[in-house]
């Protein structure tokens, strides 16, 4: 037991003045580890084992000549036992001892701090024993240095390690190429290796030669060393560099040459035409078409572009270039021509003309469009013209038109694309039904001639029809709603059996899913079903029935409000409830004539060019307000203030809507009040007549009567054609003011947006009528308003004409 710890002390100081790691006797036992500490003790080999890591050590350990090399060494005079060195070359060695090489080779490579660390064992192993002079070996050295990560020393064979003696190794100009052994192989002709190290003289920093160039200078390299002497020699040192790196880039490296000698030789010779930038260099090669365009300047796009168009000889278009040379400078550099998927694959760039250019400018995409099948095919330019910016559906939809002519099919798509008539979601077989119907003619002509009963028909529902519903063409012709349309398209599953509408109609009372549900929540009686057939039937056809459903399911508080409404629409009685006697004065609290009350109740409805403007106040079209033309948070589905859409049938308010080509884009909600310019306090005050004034007194302090215009909805348009909504809506509520003889108010938000500048932003009291719904959305007045706020007035600042202002403050 003694003799076994006194090992361990013998053992442990032994370790520790030799600075080798305890934790290696588990790697390597006690007797290995105690004789190579005696060794290193004895060749004095502690500092340099203090530098180095466990892994070197435990390496050292297992080459013990190694260990008397190092001591031998350690004896000179000069110190070459460098810790950080001794690990490099350890570590490269890996498995193998460095004691099996040479005493006197392993001294040498270690003292000669020209070797790298990184390569001293590279070179040790391979290129020790040429024993190289020192010019050769500083250019073995310098190549190692820049091939070591890339080049596989291991694995070339002698011939092709020797070739690291060339300059053009310790270059970037083969780094590529350093994996592949068919290059290096080539390289062993000694006419290309002459070649590519008198081009690395001048390439030292240009990026490396690929495959194909280091191929094509294999082919010809006296001639290419021959011809380019002569062009180098008529170029400036300092250009030179930037003219062999686009001369390798066009890699037309040995035709190039012959092109470059007479251009340089020649009367018309500009050694910087060849130097300044890719699009220069291939202009001049082919015999400069575009002798007065600044080519230097030019994005890589349009690089690109000019690339493509000179060395494939679209002359047609270099022409156009040259007749118009700022259009390529001042082009967006995101302008679909600019793609080179458009030009290489799609598109003949000799096709175009300059009102082609002019387009261009516009046709400008600020990102890369995933959808790839607009440059699937070739197209002419009119094609990319209609077609780039569009939904994929219209793409997909015009390929599958059977038309032979572009020009038929593009004035089918045309049409589509301006009414904005195709979703997205549509499936592959309801397209090809489409493409099908449009074969035959376009939307239009099926809209005029084949559905021209159906008076207010969207475009969007007669795609609906000629995907869904051209198998019922009978029913079709006794249709005369676009809202009928829609219901049918919802209820497909009715119509088989139906030999017309009458049938149809007939099937809704008894299957509607909507309507029974209704009929059962609302306790509507079948007496009642029975003397009121028709108008249910209308009623369900057009959608109602699945509306008031839909929202009694989301207001189930509302019932009795719900049941009241829907009995009066169902009865024809439904303007009777809106606008019951009194109650339009009782809601505003001011006495209305009984001829102003007329004219409040008359519709207005006007046409202008495409667009149509009325006032509507219908159960069925007021309850989707929410819906349309957008959803709006009182939409009767989930809208979070649903609560208030009721109140919009209130006597007191209607609904402007405006179509344009036929479809509802517009909608602001319009109300008939009273308000002031002064607080409430003020306007009960009165005063002594002024005797003495030669007018009458103007009441400035009184209540009056005022139309005021909620702010807009609105979707799809434009900013021109907002504007022109929101102008018709102002001309439309100021004639219906002018006739009620109201003071017209519209909320501030069409302040930016009115052509007529005579309306200021002014202070007004507003008053919040009374609803018979208790909660109303006024939007200009902060939102929902509750019973509390109803009957009382809020001041904000609102749009008033302002001559009528400066009346009042007279």
């Amino acid at each position: 037991m003694i003799e076994r710890i006194l090992k361990h002390m013998n053992i442990y100081r032994e370790m520790k003045n030799a600075a080798v790691p305890l934790k290696l006797i588990g790697k390597k036992g006690e007797d290995s580890c105690m004789n190579a500490a005696r060794l290193i003790n004895q060749q004095e080999l502690s500092g340099l084992m203090e530098g180095l890591n466990e892994e070197t050590i435990s390496s050292l350990m297992d080459d013990p000549e190694m260990l008397i090399y190092l001591g031998k060494m350690n004896k000179k005079d000069f110190s070459i036992l460098e810790p950080d060195r001794i690990r490099m070359i350890v570590e490269c060695a890996g498995n193998e001892k460095l004691s099996e090489f040479p005493y006197e080779k392993i001294e040498k490579v270690l003292a000669d701090k020209e070797i790298p660390d990184r390569i001293v064992y590279v070179y040790l192993k391979y290129y020790a024993f040429l024993e190289p002079e020192e010019e050769l070996k500083k250019q073995l050295v310098a190549s190692l240095e820049t091939c070591i990560g890339e080049f596989d020393v291991a694995r070339a064979g002698i011939k092709i390690r020797m070739l690291l003696i060339n300059p053009a190794f310790s270059t970037e100009l083969l780094y590529e190429l350093l994996k592949d052994e068919e290059s290096l192989a080539l390289l062993l002709k000694q006419d290309l290796m002459e070649l590519v190290n008198y081009l690395s003289e001048f390439c030292e920093e240009t990026e490396s030669l690929n495959k194909k160039q280091l191929e094509e200078l294999s082919r010809h390299p006296k001639e290419i060393r021959n011809g380019l002497e002569v062009v180098l020699a008529q170029i400036p040192k300092e250009w030179q560099a930037s003219f062999l790196h686009l001369w390798l880039w066009n890699e037309s490296l040995y035709a190039d040459i012959p092109k470059l000698i007479r251009f340089l030789t020649g009367p018309d010779a500009d050694f910087k035409k060849i130097s300044n930038g890719k699009a220069a260099y291939v202009n001049t090669l082919y015999g400069n078409p575009l002798p007065d365009m600044d080519l230097y300047e030019l994005t890589l796009e349009k690089t690109e572009l000019i690339l493509y168009a000179i060395t494939k000889r679209k002359k047609h278009f270099l022409e156009l270039l040259r007749k118009n040379g700022d259009w390529l400078i001042n082009l967006d550099r995101n302008s679909l021509i600019l793609d080179e998927e458009v030009y290489k694959r799609c598109l003949n760039l000799n096709t175009l003309n300059e009102q082609n250019l002019r387009d261009c400018e516009y046709m400008v995409v600020p990102w890369r469009k995933s959808e790839e099948s607009l440059f699937s095919k070739p197209r002419v330019f009119e094609e990319l013209k209609i077609l780039y910016n569009v939904k994929a559906v219209y793409i997909d939809l015009y390929d599958r038109l059977a038309y032979s002519k572009s020009d038929d099919r593009l004035r089918v798509i045309r049409e589509l694309i301006k009414r904005d008539c195709l979703t997205d979601a549509l499936e592959e077989n309801q397209i090809e039904r489409l493409a099908e119907a449009l074969s035959k003619k376009p939307l239009s002509r099926w809209m005029q001639e084949d559905f021209k009963n159906i008076l207010d028909l969207r475009h969007e529902t007669a795609i609906w029809i000629l995907i869904f519903l051209m198998d019922f063409t009978e029913l079709l012709k006794e249709l005369t709603r676009d809202n009928q349309v829609y219901f049918l398209l919802h209820n497909q599953n009715l119509l088989n059996g139906c030999s017309g509408l009458p049938a149809l109609m007939d099937k809704l009372l008894v299957q509607d899913p909507s309507w029974k549900n209704l009929k059962t929540e609302l306790n509507i009686s079948d007496a009642f079903v029975a003397e009121n057939k028709s108008n249910i039937q209308k009623f369900i056809y057009e959608g109602g029935a699945e509306i008031m459903t839909s929202f009694l399911n989301r207001q189930p508080k509302k019932k009795e409000e719900i049941r009241r409404i829907v009995n009066a629409e169902l009865l024809g009685k439904f303007m009777e409830l809106k606008y019951h006697e009194g109650d339009l004065g009782r809601e505003i609290a001011f006495p209305i004539k009984r001829d102003t009350e007329e004219i409040w109740k008359e519709k207005l409805l006007r046409v202008d060019c495409g667009w149509e403007i009325w006032e509507e106040d219908s159960l069925l079209l007021v309850m989707q307000i929410g819906e349309v033309p957008l959803r709006s948070c009182i939409s009767y589905r989930n809208g979070p203030n649903c609560d208030c859409l009721l109140s919009c049938f209130d006597a007191n308010k209607k609904i402007i809507f405006i179509k344009h080509n036929s479809k509802i884009v517009f909608r602001a909600i319009l109300r008939l009040t009273k308000g002031s310019f002064i607080v409430a306090d003020e306007r009960k005050t009165i005063e002594f007549v002024d005797v003495t004034a030669k007018s009458e007194p103007h009441e400035n302090k009184a209540e009056e009567l005022v139309l005021f215009l909620e702010r807009y909805y609105q979707s799809g348009l434009s900013e021109q054609e907002i504007r022109k909504a929101v102008n018709l809506t102002a001309m439309l509520v100021k004639e219906k003011a002018e006739k009620l003889g109201a003071r017209l108010v519209l909320s501030s938000s069409y302040k930016n947006v009115l052509e007529n500048k005579n309306y200021v932003l002014t202070n007004f009291y507003m008053y919040i009528s009374a609803s018979k719904n208790g909660s109303q959305y006024l939007d200009s007045l902060g939102g929902a308003a509750g019973v509390s706020a109803s009957g009382s007035y809020t001041c904000n600042t609102f749009l008033l004409e302002a001559e009528e202002r400066r009346e009042e403050s007279l």
